[in-house]
């Protein structure tokens, strides 16, 4: 299997966010209450499982997932209609959010691609790398994607 990209992109913003509110409150160790604990255990969850972002791109498939790997998806390049680059917003944030231009998986920053599925789902990637992410995409679509006859693609369109 050919690997075309392969990057981590680091959120420092997250993990030095989420350490400094974990270091505040274990400074105040004989005040901790449960609230107090929770929080630290959520923040230092998020830390261990969201501090980095890693896409990478075969001969195969676009595969992006958080740090640990526990999350991520894997979609093969024969569902993947077009890349472009984009950006998205400080108040669509950071994290796994459901927004109007489809599912945002982001790290740290503003700039993003967006895939399009052939199903029609639009899903977006934030990247510190968006245009050689989306230039690698298309190398590898098109080296190991045959595409359909135009009379074939023709006929799979589904009429209402």
């Amino acid at each position: 299997m050919n690997r075309y990209y392969s990057h981590t992109q680091p959120g420092y913003l997250t993990v030095i966010v989420a350490g400094s509110v974990v270091a505040f409150l274990l400074r105040q160790w004989s005040r901790l209450g449960p609230i107090s604990w929770g929080v630290i255990i959520a923040l230092a969850a998020a830390m261990f499982f969201f501090s980095a972002l890693t896409v990478r791109i075969t001969d195969e498939s676009l595969c992006f997932f958080f740090n640990t790997g526990l999350y991520g998806r894997q979609i093969p390049l024969t569902a993947i209609a077009s890349c472009r680059v984009t950006g998205t917003s400080i108040i669509e944030g950071w994290g796994i959010r459901s927004t109007p231009g489809g599912m945002l998986y982001n790290i740290s920053g503003t700039r993003a691609i967006e895939v399009r599925l052939h199903g029609g789902e639009r899903l977006r990637i934030g990247s510190n790398q968006p245009d050689v992410v989306c230039e690698r995409l298309r190398i590898a679509i098109e080296k190991h994607v045959t595409p359909l006859p135009a009379a074939a693609a023709r006929t799979s369109v589904v009429q209402h």
